[in-house]
């Protein structure tokens, strides 16, 4: 009898501690989004502003089979929207499904993996 009081009491003190290491990780989770990221022991602010599609911009695209092999700069591009397959519930996490869409200047248009894309920076 006095084999299952242990067993039991470790067990409970187990779930306790399991419980207690959620707690401390949910509240440290809650706080550092609080706080935001930090650059150099600087907490970053969030800006609040959204992608304006309205202007152009110069893309740095990693190309290759999902392993970056080469990068590629495409200037002075607006962005026009994405083509893709919307039901697909596999894809939505990383847009695998879909192709994002860029026009140039002379009218001609690009298709990019969302993934794929390094940066964005606003064109002159």
């Amino acid at each position: 009898m006095e084999t299952v009081g242990y067993v039991t009491t470790v067990v409970v003190l187990i779930f306790l501690c399991g419980a207690a290491f959620a707690a401390f990780e949910s509240w440290y989770e809650r706080g550092r989004k609080i706080r935001g990221p930090k650059l150099a022991g600087t907490v970053i602010p969030e800006t609040g502003e959204g992608l304006d599609i309205g202007k152009r911009y110069d893309i740095v695209y990693a190309g290759g089979d999902y392993g970056g092999q080469f990068a590629e700069r495409l200037l002075d591009v607006r962005i026009v929207g994405y083509v893709g397959n919307n039901s697909d519930s596999a894809s939505k996490a990383f847009l695998r499904g879909r192709w994002l869409v860029v026009e140039f200047v002379d009218g001609r248009r690009a298709y990019l993996m969302p993934h794929a894309i390094v940066s964005l920076q606003e064109s002159r």
